[in-house]
Parts: C-alpha cells; structure tokens; sequence
C-alpha cells in the first residue's frame, strides 16, 4: 500500500511539472475564444477587436488584425486555413458580422452581416456556417453573404404574463455545436425555460 502510494505522488509530481506556465505580454483585454491549428500554431480572440497567433506553442504572440469599435466572440476552423469569428459591435451603430480567414489566420476580412444573439458557431467548409442563436434557433448561413435558413427550432410554450400577455417562450437554446470523428455534428444544449416554468424535470 505504501508503495502505491509513493508511486502515485511521483506520478503526480512528474506530470505537474511537466508543463511550463508561461507569462507573455498580452493586451488586458479579455481573451473570449482560443484556438489550436496545431501544438505551435495558437490563434485567440478578445473582447478588444484583436486577433493574435502565436507560432512556438504560445510563448510569443503577434498581433495579426485589430477591429476596433467590434467585440470578438467565437472562432471556428473548418481546417488548418479556413476559418471564421463571430463580431459584435460595440453599439448598435457599428456593424457586426463575420470575419474570415482563408491562410490560417494570416489574414483576415470583415463582412457585416445579421448574426444578433448568437449563442455559438460552427464552420462546415468554406463559407457555410452553423449559428445557434438565443431563440432556440439553428442557422445555417453563408460567412460572406446575407444569404440563411433556419434548419431547426426548438419546440415552443406559451405562458401568461399578466399584462404583458401570452408571451412565447422556446424549451431553451443550443449552447455548443461539436464535430465528431465521423463527421456527424452534435448540437448541445439545455432546456433552460422548460425547467424554469416547472414544463420538465431535467433540463438537459
């Protein structure tokens, strides 16, 4: 017993300090998504407009485009050289859109385009993207054009809001789009309305 315990406290030890924490110089602006082309390949976003790449695994960074007056939410990578961020702006007099990037991550185009309460994003290859958005709402929606269709929505209720009337609420809304290995891709999500007006007992 006492060796498995000592063997179990040096495996711990030896995987701990197998990784190094590093501290680069990075702007104070939130980082809001993170994404991995490859172990020394690493792009992020931030709540700023600025998008980075590091290219030694993340122990240097270089700022590759700056979006002022836009906050970036979620990137998403078909492959190693397509890829797409949701954008936000600041007011509603600033345009938001899609920025995309077709040389990983090199550089990068802006398109204004309607994707207001997005909840997450999904690119399908080049140009398509899935939007989840906070109606309970799938989107499917050309990244450079006005051009989208809603290819599903969440079942709906009615609840009675005194004054207000009969509002419309769908059972809740897609948090998360996953791509699996065969190709397959798993929206999650949670029925967080349901659940609050006692419809259900689980919320998943």
């Amino acid at each position: 017993m006492i060796k498995t315990y000592l063997f179990l406290m040096i495996f711990i030890f030896v995987n701990f300090f197998a990784h190094d924490r590093i501290y680069p110089a990075l702007p104070s602006d939130d980082i809001t998504d993170i994404h991995f082309i490859s172990e020394s390949e690493i792009l992020f976003i931030n709540a700023g407009g600025g998008i980075f790449k590091s290219y030694d695994g993340g122990y240097t960074w270089e700022q590759k485009a700056l979006y002022q007056n836009k906050q970036l939410f979620k990137i998403s990578f078909h492959d190693d050289v397509k890829g797409t961020i949701l954008a936000y702006g600041v007011t509603s007099l600033v345009p938001s859109g899609f920025i995309n990037t077709y040389d990983g991550g090199e550089t990068w185009k802006f398109f204004d385009l309607p994707v207001s309460n997005t909840n997450d994003i999904l690119l399908l290859d080049e140009g398509i993207v899935l939007r989840s958005d906070i109606y309970g709402n799938i989107i499917r929606q050309i990244n450079s054009v006005s051009t989208r269709d809603t290819v599903y929505s969440m079942p709906k209720f009615t609840v009675n809001e005194g004054e207000f009337g009969d509002v419309l609420y769908p059972f809740g809304y897609i948090t998360q789009f996953e791509r699996l290995p065969s190709g397959q891709i798993m929206a999650l999500g949670y029925n967080y309305y349901a659940k609050n007006f006692e419809l259900i007992d689980d919320s998943l």
